[in-house]
């Protein structure tokens, strides 16, 4: 009987966990900012440690008694690596745990914006200078970069602007056809290697200052194109009314 209840009790742990694993993910996969994806998370922590707490007392039972998903697992040692602080705020920005941290959110979500105002490459995805897949090219390059300062942290070197600019350097002329004479991937580097320092330590000022610089970038870009088509619908209106005053003539 007692091992029927336990067995029970961790089955129901198990699938509650998977549940609020996958509401995180999901809010993690969209386009929301670092704060609210740490709200989401922080709004599940106390259920998370709860569960966790009886599982571990439970923990050779609840092996035996139950076939946990590898979201479950992964999500696990995530909430105990939080809870125990045994990771740095380095190991923390990669492996595993790193998945559903907020730092990790924020980083991914500040290269995407430095890339954004970064006007050799819009330009190539503007005009499909790398070919048809121009942009999926362009969201490659983000996970390339977060790849790049994730690889440093598990080797635990410290990022150094020059040699990103290599990368970069090499990747933009591989796969946009970008021959860079304006010096503008050393500014990049230096910009994503600074907001990678700050976003280790849970410093996301950089981040939110880069995008309400890309928000008002879009709307300065709509605004423009609405004045265009303005300029256009006049013009045409005008040559309708040439047109009319020679029909009479």
């Amino acid at each position: 009987v007692i091992h029927e209840t336990v067995s029970t009790q961790a089955h129901m742990y198990a699938e509650r966990l998977d549940e609020i694993a996958a509401s995180v993910r999901k809010v993690q996969a969209t386009k929301l900012s670092p704060k609210a994806v740490s709200q989401e998370i922080e709004k599940h922590h106390a259920i998370l440690k709860s569960s966790v707490s009886v599982l571990v007392a439970l923990e050779p039972v609840a092996k035996a008694a139950t076939s946990p998903s590898a979201e479950f697992d992964k999500l696990l040692a995530e909430v105990m690596d939080s809870s125990n602080g045994e990771l740095s705020q380095n190991e923390k920005m990669s492996g595993p745990a790193a998945e559903m941290h907020p730092n990790q959110a924020a980083f991914v979500e500040g290269v995407d914006h430095v890339l954004s105002a970064w006007t050799a490459l819009e330009l190539a995805v503007e005009h499909e200078w790398g070919g048809q897949d121009t942009r999926e090219k362009r969201d490659t390059l983000v996970d390339e970069i977060v790849d790049y300062f994730d690889t440093l942290v598990r080797k635990r070197q410290v990022p150094e602007p020059s040699d990103l600019e290599e990368l970069l350097l090499d990747i933009l002329d591989e796969d946009f056809s970008i021959a860079l004479e304006d010096g503008s991937e050393k500014e990049v580097a230096r910009v994503l290697c600074s907001m990678f320092d700050e976003c280790k330590t849970g410093n996301f000022a950089t981040v939110d200052k880069m995008a309400e610089e890309r928000e008002k970038r879009s709307k300065g870009s709509a605004a423009q194109q609405s004045q265009t088509m303005a300029r256009q619908d006049a013009d045409e209106s005008d040559d309708g009314s040439d047109s009319d005053v020679s029909m009479e003539e």
